[in-house]
């Protein structure tokens, strides 16, 4: 029973997961810390109200790094959201240049917004000589090694945070349960921090499922990692015209992983329909994540097993570890609804009511528990009573 296009549409609805909603302006705010949008995510006139107030403060206080950093995040969250250039994002930058030059600050800042990379490998190198415990950053350090093919170095950053008891636990569970379904030696392809990061914290963490290959599309088109990945799989690197758009060229590596890899290749489904489009014939849903299958089988009979077997789901019911309320987190946790929704109507038509009844339990307390408004929960409601 084939079920990838019932989860590639039930997914989006978890996919407004960084959108960044408009909404009225709020006046005269007082200054809060701005967190990354995967543990925080607020609307565009929250990070324009903050933008304001964090400009007060470093008038006020010019040469506190606290200040300039929630300055730069706030504007940098803002234009994003509101499809803005970054010329903002670049007079903050000079501003702090001036004001707190050679500053750890000034360094992850600049590396952060992407427009100058050709000081990009100096500035976080820089970084992590002048605060390498510095867990605020750690995501960022992870990405910096990873991007340029140093996994091992990527992991030992992913152990330091496990240890720190920092990253969200409900982050960890739900990619630990995508990666437990997969079989050894299998590819996983995402985008996204929500889904790559916390797969690097377990593997370096907890040394579980290092067999697994995390696969970040947005960094194929780096040399330094697509040599390391390669190498890793013991394949050459694919010959792609310099014409290619990026889209052209993201499809003709993965198609050349699909190849070459000789390894069962999965997808994060939250990468979303565009880019799944030009596989979607061949994309069979397991449970939390999409096999590329040339051939047709029982993908719900795997599923089935994933569900029963490998995920590990009871702390949806009840959970001992304090549960950091990211944004993230909260969406990540709603798709259990939506992905496992086709196993919910298998148990039901084939008249396996305990089995249903347990399931609904889990997904009922998946939505419940999920740390966001009541508006983001009601799809996922409507969903599980359809499945009744």
């Amino acid at each position: 029973m084939k079920t990838a296009s019932l989860l590639v549409k039930t997914f989006s609805l978890a996919l407004v997961l960084f959108a960044g909603a408009p909404a009225l302006r709020v006046e005269a705010q007082t200054a809060e810390r701005v967190r990354g949008i995967v543990e925080d995510e607020r609307d565009s006139a929250w990070y324009a109200a903050q933008a304001d107030a964090w400009e007060r403060e470093t008038r006020r206080r010019p040469k506190d790094e606290g200040a300039w950093r929630n300055l730069f995040d706030a504007v940098r969250y803002r234009d994003m959201f509101t499809g803005e250039n970054y010329d903002c994002t670049a007079d903050v930058l000079r501003r702090m240049e001036r004001k707190i030059p050679g500053s750890w600050t000034f360094h992850y800042c600049r590396y952060r917004s992407q427009l100058h990379p050709e000081e990009a490998h100096a500035d976080m190198e820089r970084c992590i000589a002048m605060e390498p415990g510095n867990v605020s950053a750690f995501d960022t350090y992870l990405c910096h090694y990873w991007m340029e093919g140093r996994t091992d170095s990527a992991r030992s950053v992913g152990r330091r945070y496990f240890e720190s008891g920092a990253y969200s636990p409900a982050l960890l569970q739900y990619s630990y349960n995508q990666l437990a379904g997969m079989p050894e030696g299998a590819l996983f392809i995402g985008n996204g921090d929500a889904e790559l990061i916390p797969k690097i914290v377990l593997q370096g963490g907890l040394g579980v499922h290092r067999d697994k290959v995390v696969v970040p599309l947005s960094f194929l088109a780096l040399p330094a990692y697509v040599d390391s990945l390669c190498a890793q799989l013991g394949i050459e690197p694919p010959a792609l015209p310099d014409s290619l758009t990026w889209e052209a060229r993201t499809e003709a590596f993965v198609r050349h992983l699909i190849a070459r890899s000789g390894r069962p290749v999965y997808f994060a489904p939250s990468i979303g329909a565009k880019l799944l489009r030009p596989f979607a014939d061949r994309l069979y849903s397991e449970g939390l994540v999409l096999r590329y299958s040339e051939t047709p089988y029982d993908n719900m009979a795997v599923m089935k097993r994933n569900v029963e077997q490998r995920y590990l789901m009871d702390y949806l019911l009840v959970s001992f570890v304090p549960q950091q309320q990211w944004s993230a987190a909260a969406l990540m946790q709603l798709n259990y609804a939506a992905a496992l929704q086709p196993l919910l109507r298998f148990y039901r038509d084939s008249g396996d009511t305990a089995r249903h009844a347990w399931l609904m339990r889990l997904l009922t307390a998946a939505v419940d528990g999920a740390g966001c408004n009541e508006a983001r929960k009601a799809p996922y409601r409507q969903q599980l009573n359809e499945a009744q």
